[in-house]
């Protein structure tokens, strides 16, 4: 058997399977990495939409309520009227 491998083939090969290796190793841990990254910033944006909606919740709560006593005063004055007006 006549086999011979030519240096010059073999390091082209080598320098290949090397870079094909690097690609691997640098897509095994730049994917995930990226998207972990998208992930949290999906969590980190559904956490502000809540805080403002949360946020949007109080100040119509409030609002609600002042209006509420403001009703409530407008009713207690006319009903004191009202019995000033029967004395």
């Amino acid at each position: 058997m006549d086999f011979r491998v030519d240096i010059d083939t073999w390091f082209v090969f080598s320098i290949l399977f090397i870079s094909a290796m690097l690609l691997f190793i640098i897509g095994y841990i730049a994917i995930p990495y990226y998207i972990r990254r998208r992930q949290l910033n999906q969590i980190q944006f559904k956490y502000i939409r809540k805080v403002h909606q949360f946020e949007q919740l109080e100040k119509r709560n409030i609002a609600r309520e002042v209006s509420n006593l403001g009703l409530r005063n407008l009713w207690m004055i006319w009903l004191k009227n009202l019995k000033e007006l029967k004395s």
